[in-house]
């Protein structure tokens, strides 16, 4: 390149470089641009926090410890209270309806007791109270439609049921269910009475049960009554535990009067409707079994469905778990959840409790956290569902099965016995139950009561 041409460039550069200069300075000595104000901060909803309501929930281990790195099992007992007083000073309003078999099976007396006893329940409502009266044979018909009682049109509807024809409980039950008023504030509820097994429209369980469970999430609690000998005892016993209620087994029609009396009375009393109760196993724990209750497995425990809870009742649940060679050395907790609707609040709310299991080494410990009582409580709950294995194993006449089943129920009820005194009258229904295995033939009368009695005495003693 020619020496004159360099030499011309270079100036050029130093002659913009001198231009641009002032131009640099003054952004360099300028003031910096204002801080961009912050994001506004991102807002995650939390959901309303749930009340705690009116039921106490209390569970207990019957020994609190465990020796580590060995298998053992251990009794879980939850129980659900509703402290007496609990509730609202006056009486809740009460939608109620009944429904009442009037087949042919009826007859002899049955039905007229029937009559006499829903009239009587009538009579107990107070004036804000609702009632209705359904009945069922070859299809179902509403006798009284739903309002206040109105005694002398209940006389006069009743004076024109008859018993005749087959058995739609089916159709009983969705049209008494159809008819209850459920009024916000009151409690509503259907009672269902019936002497036979289902014979027209749906015959099996699941429709039964499916039918039982919606009725429930409307808001009705469904509670069963069984007349006499010859109705489905399991059959009323699934529709009263998932509708919520309560079942009854009658056997003399005489009876029926003070069993709704009852009935009503324990509506009345309701604090909380529509409980379940979860419980959740820590890590090292596996579930067993539950006692008394049709509960729903879950991945580390159990779902129970209790329905109602009455003031001053309590509900027990009796599990058994495992405690596993891998439960690691500390304190761990199995916790139980109730869920339900509080009539008080209106509104739906939980209650929590944890129970600590402690796995540990020391062999003293484990020794010292020995609860006899609970212990005997458990002992009992597995001695009457012993006794009412066998007693099923009876009814389908195998009494070879039926007896091992029966001494093993009364081994348990006699160590259970020097801590629960009420033991003893388990021990009576056992020796009731093995004079029936020597000497009835499980078609007999007095044996089919007893199939009755003592599977409903074992939903008593369990729950």
């Amino acid at each position: 390149m020619q020496r004159w041409k360099m030499t011309a460039g270079l100036l050029g550069l130093a002659a913009g470089a001198i231009a641009i200069a002032p131009r640099l300075t003054a952004a360099l000595t300028a003031p910096a641009p204002a801080a961009l104000p912050p994001p506004p901060p991102v807002v995650v909803p939390v959901p309303p926090a749930v009340p705690t309501g009116a039921l106490v929930i209390q569970g207990a281990l019957d020994q609190s410890a465990a020796l580590s790195h060995r298998a053992s099992e251990r009794f879980y007992i939850v129980e659900v209270s509703a402290p007496a007083g609990t509730g609202f000073e006056e009486r809740r309003p009460v939608d109620l309806s009944v429904v009442v078999d009037a087949s042919g099976s009826m007859r002899h007396g049955k039905l007229e007791e029937a009559k006499r006893a829903t009239r009587h329940l009538a009579a107990s409502l107070q004036p804000d109270d609702t009632f209705s009266l359904v009945v069922f044979a070859n299809r179902a018909k509403v006798v009284q439609a739903s309002g206040p009682p109105d005694l002398a049109a209940l006389d006069r509807a009743l004076d024109r049921v008859w018993d005749y024809g087959s058995t739609d409980l089916y159709q009983g039950m969705a049209m008494g269910a159809d008819q209850v008023a459920r009024r916000e504030g009151a409690i509503s509820r259907m009672v269902v009475l019936s002497d036979g097994q289902p014979t027209t429209g749906h015959k099996t369980t699941p429709p039964f049960q499916q039918l039982a469970s919606r009725i429930a999430a409307s808001g009705v609690s469904v509670s069963t009554v069984g007349l006499g000998l010859d109705f489905n005892e399991d059959l009323l016993s699934t529709i009263s535990d998932i509708g919520g209620g309560d079942y009854a087994f009658v056997n003399e029609a005489a009876d029926l009067q003070a069993v709704f009396a009852g009935e009503l009375d324990r509506t009345a009393a309701v604090v909380a409707r529509d409980t379940r109760v979860t419980i959740q196993l820590p890590a090292g724990l596996q579930p067993v079994d539950v006692i008394g209750w049709d509960a729903s497995p879950q991945t580390d425990g159990w779902s129970v469905y209790l329905g109602d809870v009455m003031a001053g009742q309590t509900r027990r649940i009796v599990t058994r778990v495992r405690v596993t060679d891998q439960a690691p050395v500390g304190s761990h907790d199995l916790t139980a959840t109730a869920d339900y609707v509080d009539l008080g609040l209106q509104d739906r709310a939980r209650t929590q409790q944890a129970t600590p299991l402690v796995v540990t080494d020391d062999v003293a410990r484990i020794a010292a956290s020995l609860d006899s009582t609970r212990q005997a409580a458990a002992r009992r709950a597995y001695g009457n569902w012993y006794v009412e294995m066998s007693t099923r194993s009876y009814a389908e006449g195998d009494a070879a099965q039926a007896r091992p089943l029966l001494q093993r129920g009364q081994d348990l009820l006699e160590q259970a016995a020097p801590h629960a005194p009420e033991a003893l009258e388990d021990l009576q229904t056992v020796q009731t139950t093995r004079q029936a295995l020597d000497t009835l033939a499980p078609s007999a009368p007095a044996a089919r009561a007893l199939i009755k009695g003592n599977k409903e005495r074992y939903r008593a003693v369990t729950r």
